[in-house]
């Protein structure tokens, strides 16, 4: 499973949806916590893929 979030692609699509989560969390329609955990998973994944794909 740690496969899957060191693909380039994965890190850059959760950012987006955590972004775009935050922006309708300010509506109070969705839980802070949610938005801010796939922020933190999304750039989390980005950094591991970077340094994963460096190194090849």
């Amino acid at each position: 499973m740690i496969d899957f979030f060191l693909k380039p692609w994965v890190g850059p699509v959760i950012a987006g949806i955590g972004l775009v989560v935050s922006i309708i969390d300010q509506t109070g329609a969705i839980n802070t916590r949610l938005g801010d955990t796939l922020l933190i998973i999304g750039v989390a994944a980005a950094i591991g893929s970077y340094f994963t794909h460096r190194e090849e």
